[in-house]
């Protein structure tokens, strides 16, 4: 079940759109989003669509 959403990079806060990936990891009840994309401008690959959300730690 794949939908795509604007998101940001959790580092550097560029917006981009892509598809949205379901993880195991669960903040609040509710899963975290991870993407498969590295962010452009600083090679990160996490990114966030709500200010609030926890980053999955592995």
């Amino acid at each position: 079940m794949n939908n795509t959403r604007k998101v940001h990079c959790v580092y550097c806060g560029l917006i981009s759109e892509m598809s949205v990936i379901e993880t195991g990891c669960v903040s609040d009840g509710k899963p975290i989003k991870m993407y498969k994309v590295r962010c452009p401008r600083c090679g990160q690959g996490q990114w966030t669509h709500d200010k609030g959300e926890k980053k999955c730690v592995r």
